[in-house]
């Protein structure tokens, strides 16, 4: 070989990307390694020439050894033959190639290795993730086709046989219009030659005849790109939805809820004509449905409603904003009534106003006694001027009066509430049966307007109570770390589908705090919901600091940011007071009472602090709210992990905020912390951490950066040649179960929802993440040791006997629905006097009773039951539209044991029976007692 020969031998030899090594024949020992060979074993050349393979401890099978030298040995030569190796302290899969190279100078052998784990890996992925196509297709309930445009069918996937019309080994190779009925075919065919038009097809509907029954069924067909002798190909997807027209019963009970409104209402369509009205509209106006339908609600005017009226009505319409307002009317016979009137945009899937919805309440009584009141003050006036002698009758007029508004406000809101608890009850209870997107959208926006109303009525009755200095603050003990977890939560839906990031800035480990948490938590969330009402992109931050701090006692400051619209500086002079807001004209693109910032401002005043604003129009806007809270003796949690405390994390986030509060909430559980703005910037970081033996132990990476994601860049951190692997967390503000499940199976040990919060994250890091090997730590069923609350309401109330007792038949029907999950046998009252007669007959294990029926009311009726022989012990829970304070201590008072206020939340009900039936069963004799 000469010298030009051997340069070209020795470029080839070290150019190449798999490792080679040359050999003697007879020894097997090493004559010369290529740099491929030196970076896979991390063996210098000169440590590996002159001894064998086995001497380097490279072979991790002394059997696949012994076949690699004897093939050489028989045949001269071994191809790709599958051997592993012990490579940096691990074993490694590889493909060897040998072949006997002889000269004048001896026989040699010449060793290839190729690494073979990244194409395990890679084949691990493939089939794993094929496993889970197939088991996406196993999991779902839609009949699949594969046919050709002709109807042909090639394949199909049938999860449920019931549904097919043949036998399923019938279908293949046959044409549908060969098994089905064919008015059935054509509709099918009619949807294959829509997607070879357009590509694809949906919502294409047919009904067929079964031995079950008739069914209905809606297909989606898309044509495939690859074809087949020429022919299109197309995947048709058939679902049945036969029990979504089973939901028009529930929702006509709905309606019924809706007709049987005190209020009237009508629906009309853009230019004003009438299209639905419900029972109470005929009543109050006595124009019949046949008659109002298709006109307009002129036909009510009397001509003494003022012409402005009208305009402001219609400019704020055409704005697409709520109005309300008072019309002066008359009925068919000609009587006049007043109406106030509240007129509400109603807009479609794409955000477009299709029709207008007024709701309208009969107030001429109310300005009659208004009017009466007015003119008694008038002449009480003129009485104190002219004989101060009478200034005692006087002053018991106005007495009066208070009382009367008192009296009124807690009527009017017992007559909203009674209705709408059927609402939110019906509501609840029709999300548990649809499945329909349109439908459970329908009834969100249904639960959405209940909420505003009760928000409003809430509103109203706290101003008047806070103004009346009826409001005492409750002095407890709270989590103020939960409890800012839980603001956050409540906010984060609306905050998602707006695209806004949420922050919480927190002093970590604030702890065990005392004060009323319920009105601390009404004046934060009132904060938090205007900026994320008024903020359209970027990010809402809760954030906390000390101001001064004592031994007993330490005031707060909460600050709500945002990078919303801001507010002037003449604007900011009208906020925090009562029916003020921001921007009250006619233009003004988003709703509310008007309430929220005064009720805010009083509340902190009572707690001993203030409210304020910092804004600008276009800079966003910072609320800010403090308050004086106790410090109780006895500690808050210690979030400090042992099993973390002293190990590294790396947090990795564009957002210098985001990347500050999560270093905080790491360090108070113990953790040292570093952090960069970018995937690329993260390589460098774990690779020279690595190089300096300074390993991270967690990574904390966020879903979406520029250039490179948290999912791109937690794959190229794995695909460095580490020592050990941290475990890492996925960060986003994505609660989208798809995004969840994406970043587990990309190798995630779990996924944190933003704002992470201290709670959160240590919960996280205690029961789900091992620091070793970052493998999410399992839980089964129990482990826990804790029942969710349906699983353990059920248990309990099964065999126990309750007594529902309510006036209202349709609040019968909720309530009758919302019980029949517990397991209990509900006997059902109409008024106080049957509650007392079955009490008296019956052992019950708890009564849920309303406060005002005819006959005799909840107040006397428990009293009467507690002077029964048994009645002492039956736990007896008011259930009632009566929300006021005074009605829950004068409940508590006659002898009942709790109180729920409707409308009725589910899951405040079930959590209160479960809280008393646990009582009941703990205090029930057992066998041997």
């Amino acid at each position: 070989m000469n010298a030009e020969v051997g340069l070209d031998y020795a470029l080839i030899f070290n150019a190449t990307s798999n490792g080679m090594a040359f050999t003697d024949f007879a020894s097997g020992r090493i004559l010369d390694v290529n740099d491929a060979w030196i970076a896979a074993t991390g063996i210098a050349r000169e440590d590996c020439v002159g001894r064998t393979a086995f001497e380097l401890g490279l072979w991790a099978d002394p059997v696949e050894r012994e076949a690699c030298v004897a093939g050489m040995r028989e045949a001269g030569r071994i191809k790709d033959m599958e051997v592993r190796l012990a490579l940096r302290g691990r074993e490694v899969a590889h493909l060897v190639s040998g072949q006997v190279v002889r000269s004048d100078r001896g026989t040699y052998i010449l060793w290839e290795f190729r690494d073979i784990a990244e194409r395990r890996r890679i084949e691990a992925d493939l089939l794993h993730t094929r496993n889970r196509l197939q088991a996406t297709l196993d999991a779902m309930p839609d009949l699949v086709f594969e046919t050709t445009l002709d109807g042909r069918i090639l394949g199909y996937h049938s999860p449920r046989t019931d549904l097919l019309a043949a036998p399923p080994e019938a279908f293949l190779g046959k044409r549908f219009d060969e098994i089905l009925p064919a008015g059935v075919a054509a509709t099918i065919r009619r949807g294959l030659n829509e997607a070879e038009e357009r590509g694809s097809a949906s919502g294409v509907q047919y009904s067929l005849t079964l031995p079950s029954g008739i069914h209905r069924f809606e297909l989606a067909v898309r044509r495939q790109e690859a074809k087949r002798d020429g022919q299109s190909l197309f995947t048709m997807v058939v679902r049945e939805v036969t029990d979504r027209y089973r939901v028009e019963e529930q929702l006509r009970k709905l309606s019924l809820a809706v007709e049987q409104s005190p209020a009237s209402i009508l629906i009309t369509d853009l230019a004003g004509n009438i299209e639905w009205v419900n029972e109470t509209f005929v009543r109050t106006t006595g124009y019949g449905q046949e008659e109002v339908l298709g006109a307009n609600p002129r036909l009510l005017r009397s001509g003494r409603t003022p012409r402005e009226t009208y305009e402001a009505l219609w400019a704020s319409l055409a704005s697409g904003k709520p109005w309300q307002g008072e019309f002066r009317n008359r009925r068919r016979d000609g009587s006049e009534y007043t109406d106030w009137a509240v007129i509400t945009p109603i807009r479609g899937p794409d955000g477009t106003v299709t029709h207008y919805l007024s709701v309208q309440d009969d107030i001429t009584e109310r300005k009659r006694i208004g009017e009466e009141l007015a003119g008694h003050r008038h002449r009480l006036e003129e009485l104190v001027r002219s004989r101060t002698a009478e200034l005692e009758e006087a002053k018991s007029a106005a007495d009066a009066a208070n009382q009367a508004k008192s009296a009124f406000l807690a009527n009017m809101s017992h007559e909203i509430r009674t209705p709408m608890n059927a609402i939110v009850g019906l509501t609840h209870v029709l999300r548990r049966g649809i499945d329909n997107p349109a439908h459970l959208d329908q009834l969100g926006k249904i639960e959405a307007a209940a909420d505003h109303l009760l928000g409003v009525i809430n509103d109203i009755l706290d101003i008047s109570k806070i103004e009346a200095n009826k409001v005492v603050l409750a002095r407890v003990d709270f989590d103020l770390d939960a409890m800012l977890s839980r603001l956050l939560a409540m906010v984060g839906e609306q905050a998602r589908q707006k695209g806004l990031e949420m922050a919480l800035d927190a002093v970590p480990g604030l702890g065990i705090v005392s004060g009323d948490e319920t009105r601390l938590a009404q004046a934060l969330l009132n904060f938090l919901g205007n900026a994320v009402k008024f903020t359209e992109r970027g990010t809402v931050t809760l954030r906390v600091r000390v101001v001064a701090e004592r031994p007993e006692e330490v005031l707060l400051r909460f600050e709500v940011q945002d990078t919303g619209i801001g507010i002037s500086a003449e604007d900011q002079r009208r906020l925090f007071h009562a029916f003020e807001q921001a921007d009250s004209s006619t233009t003004r693109r988003f709703g509310g009472t008007g309430l929220g910032l005064a009720i805010t401002r009083r509340l902190a005043r009572l707690m001993g602090g203030d409210t304020g604003v910092a804004s600008a129009p276009g800079e966003g806007s910072t609320f800010w709210m403090t308050a004086r809270l106790g410090h109780p003796r006895r500690k808050g949690t210690d979030y400090v992990l042992p099993l973390w405390a002293g190990r590294r994390a790396l947090v990795v986030d564009d957002t210098p905020l985001a990347r500050l509060v999560l270093i905080q909430l790491l360090g108070a559980i113990g953790l040292d912390c570093e952090s960069v703005g970018c995937g690329a910037d993260a390589l460098a970081e774990v690779s020279s951490a690595e190089s300096a033996g300074r390993a991270y132990d967690l990574l904390l990476i966020d879903l979406m950066m520029p250039g490179m994601d948290g999912l791109d860049t937690l794959g190229r951190l794995r695909a460095l040649p580490l020592a050990r692997q941290a475990p890492a967390l996925l960060v986003t503000a994505s609660n989208d179960p798809e995004i969840v499940q994406d970043g587990r199976s990309r190798g995630f040990a779990d996924v944190l929802l933003k704002p992470v919060s201290l709670v959160q994250l240590h919960e996280c890091l205690a029961s789900r993440v091992a620091p070793a090997s970052g493998a999410a730590i399992q839980r089964h069923p129990g482990e826990t040791g804790e029942e969710a609350v349906p699983e353990r309401l059920r248990r309990l109330g099964e065999g126990k006997r309750l007594l529902l007792v309510e006036d209202d038949p349709i609040n019968q029907e909720v309530a009758m629905i919302l019980l029949e999950d517990t397991g209990c046998r509900v006997d059902v009252a109409n008024n106080g006097r049957e509650a007392v007669e079955m009490a008296s007959g019956n052992r019950y294990s708890l009564i849920l009773m309303d406060m005002q029926m005819p006959e005799m009311d909840g107040v006397e009726a428990t009293r009467r039951i507690r002077r029964l022989p048994d009645g002492g012990q039956v736990p007896i829970l008011a259930m009632t539209a009566n929300a006021f304070a005074e009605d829950k201590a004068l409940c508590l008072e006659a002898g009942m044991n709790d109180f729920i206020a409707k409308p009725v939340v589910p899951d405040t009900l079930y959590a209160v029976l479960l809280e008393w039936l646990a009582r009941d069963e703990e205090s029930a004799p057992r066998p041997g007692d």
